[in-house]
């Protein structure tokens, strides 16, 4: 009777924790890749400084019923773009880049891009988005980054400043950070452009 006793609280013990882990495991896993089980918040995860090291995007342009496209791929320090158009011979281009970006826990960011000798750089507040069904975006999968301050000197401030952009995380662990961005932008004439693209950050 003892030991059938022991075995029921042993059964009981395990579901326990395994509802547990459940638990834990859907809260802490919102991006496609994330890590299966993480001990730090989405918070802790995010906080420090990012780099760019590998990136994929593909630009669409419509304009006069001409379609212009440019794919841009990150190698090492190199950017490659290549722009097509029907009728005309590819245009491929390369040039030094990098990029860098650096989320604080008190909800601040400061982001840099060095582009073939020019510098840019913007400051700015980040928070989390909650989920949006309409979007298919679950809660703390993205975030929106609200520009305060560019290197074209100007400031932004107020309560409805317009964000910058929201950033969707694919995959967010201790020292990888997958972003995927998705945007199509166009008039009632079809003309307008659209952006595929995805990002691998790591922390150094």
């Amino acid at each position: 009777m003892l030991k059938i006793f022991f075995m029921k609280i042993t059964i009981k013990l395990l579901i326990l924790t395994l509802l547990g882990l459940s638990i834990l495991t859907s809260s802490c896993r919102k991006g496609e890749d994330d890590p299966f089980l993480s001990f730090r918040s989405r918070n802790a995860r995010l906080s420090g400084e990012w780099k760019l090291v590998e990136a994929s995007k593909r630009y669409e342009e419509k304009v006069d019923l001409k379609i212009i496209a440019t794919t841009f791929e990150l190698h090492g320090n190199t950017m490659k773009a290549i722009q097509s158009q029907v009728g005309r011979p590819n245009l491929s281009m390369e040039f030094n880049y990098s990029e860098r970006i650096e989320f604080d826990k008190d909800g601040t960011y400061d982001y840099s891009i060095r582009e073939d000798g020019n510098n840019y750089f913007s400051k700015g507040n980040w928070m989390w988005v909650h989920e949006n069904e309409q979007e298919d975006i679950e809660d703390k999968e993205a975030v929106i980054l609200t520009v305060t301050e560019d290197n074209d000197g100007l400031t932004y401030s107020g309560k409805t400043n317009p964000p910058r952009e929201i950033w969707v995380f694919k995959k967010l662990s201790n020292k990888e950070l997958i972003v995927e961005l998705d945007q199509q932008v166009y008039d009632q004439n079809g003309e307008g452009y659209s952006l595929i693209a995805t990002f691998k950050y790591t922390q150094d």
